[in-house]
């Protein structure tokens, strides 16, 4: 009983400050609002550390792999399972709306929504996801993924130059750990933390979904269901064993529980690292893949895309059947999704691009905004996990050699 109390007392703690946060929304709502501040708080300081851990987790990480000559097999292995994963979640969430798609009895015109926020695109979406126009904005949790190509391109271009010394990797590791111990005592504040943001997050629902929205809602949640407990766990059996995939489980629980309270798949990418180490991942695989995959794998995203998608497709009386409209469903989701992760008020931007891919009024955003933000747990916690699992899947039998200095 005491060592299943060792093992498992952070995620036992974040699990009771989650639940107290959450009876308190409930039932003293003006209080909770009031405690949002603490949960800011925790949440402004994981979100400065994350910002340093990207750039010397990812410069470590394709260092090591270009000295290793890893880098053209992990990249290949990371696109192929990325594939896989994108098309396995959109593939479930499209047939899932033709068991009930709520959108069907609805009138188009009747639900054009004016609302307070210009739709129109601004610059090129593509620029925006992977540059910016100043090194100072690339540290800014609004711009991750042009550091992450940042990190990337100085990480390959330091092991290139220094062919034989590694002063240089001393340096970033150095870094790496200064971060990762910082974050390590900020987690220690997690269940007050957490508590406090989720009470917020309670409080603020309500009971302002209509039947339509709920039962997508409880869509989602099934089809999140599906791919956390059997999607996987499957794919981690295609490729290891029972008792990997029970490891598994066990060591993604906790920044599976930081994601959910959170609805930040960011906010939980340092934990979802040490808990593809400790279910044996390489940490040069670990540091390179889980923060690419936060910002780029994004299943649970993919998913709630395809909803929005059909959703507006029905509404305007287009058929969403046949294989080519399947094809287009899953291509426009993907878009979104990917450009939901990698830019600033990612959300919006990508629900104005399902209605510009679409040909639909603008003005029809504020429909599937609906949808984004009542799934917005449940599909934070798939792509949480899902970095894990793809950083599983790219580690099998690729055989880096473990340069960490002694």
């Amino acid at each position: 009983m005491n060592s299943f109390l060792a093992n498992y007392k952070s995620p036992l703690l974040m699990i009771t400050g989650v639940l107290i946060g959450a009876m308190c929304g409930i039932m003293w709502p003006n209080v909770a609002h009031n405690l949002k501040f603490i949960g800011d708080i925790f949440l402004n300081l994981l979100f400065t550390l994350v910002i340093p851990l990207v750039f010397f987790s990812i410069t470590v990480a394709f260092y090591r792999l270009v000295k290793d000559g890893q880098i053209g097999k992990i990249l290949l292995r990371t696109s192929a399972f990325f594939i896989l994963i994108w098309i396995i979640c959109g593939t479930l969430s499209y047939f899932s709306m033709f068991l009930w798609n709520p959108s069907s009895n609805w009138d188009l015109q009747t639900m054009l929504v004016e609302n307070g926020v210009d739709v129109q695109p601004k610059g090129n979406i593509l620029v925006e996801i992977f540059t910016v126009s100043d090194f100072t904005m690339l540290f800014s949790k609004s711009h991750i993924m042009p550091l992450v190509i940042f990190s990337a391109l100085i990480g390959t271009s330091a092991a290139m130059v220094y062919k034989t010394s590694d002063n240089f990797l001393r340096v970033m590791e150095g870094g790496n750990s200064i971060i990762s111990k910082a974050l390590e005592l900020v987690m220690r504040t997690a269940p007050i933390g957490l508590g406090c943001y989720f009470a917020h997050t309670t409080a603020s629902f309500g009971a302002n979904i209509i039947n339509d929205y709920l039962g997508i809602f409880i869509i989602y949640c099934s089809l999140a269901a599906i791919v956390i407990f059997l999607v996987f766990p499957l794919l981690i059996r295609s490729r290891y064993n029972w008792s990997k995939v029970k490891e598994y489980a066990i060591n993604v629980t906790p920044p599976s529980i930081t994601a959910f309270s959170t609805a930040s798949s960011s906010v939980a990418m340092p934990g979802n690292i040490e808990a593809a180490v400790r279910t044996g991942v390489h940490s040069s695989i670990s540091m390179a893949i889980v923060p690419l995959a936060t910002n780029l794998l994004k299943g649970g995203s993919v998913m709630a895309d395809v909803i929005k998608v059909v959703f507006l497709m029905t509404l305007s009386n287009c058929s969403v059947q046949g294989f080519g409209t399947y094809l287009t469903i899953l291509g426009i989701a993907l878009v979104a999704a990917i450009v939901s992760g990698a830019v600033t008020n990612g959300s919006i931007t990508g629900e104005i691009i399902v209605c510009s891919m679409l040909s639909i009024d603008p003005k029809m955003v504020g429909i599937i905004m609906i949808i984004g933000t009542i799934v917005d747990i449940p599909a934070t916690l798939v792509n949480s996990q899902g970095t894990v699992v793809a950083s599983l899947l790219i580690d099998k039998k690729t055989d880096v050699v473990d340069n960490e200095t002694n």
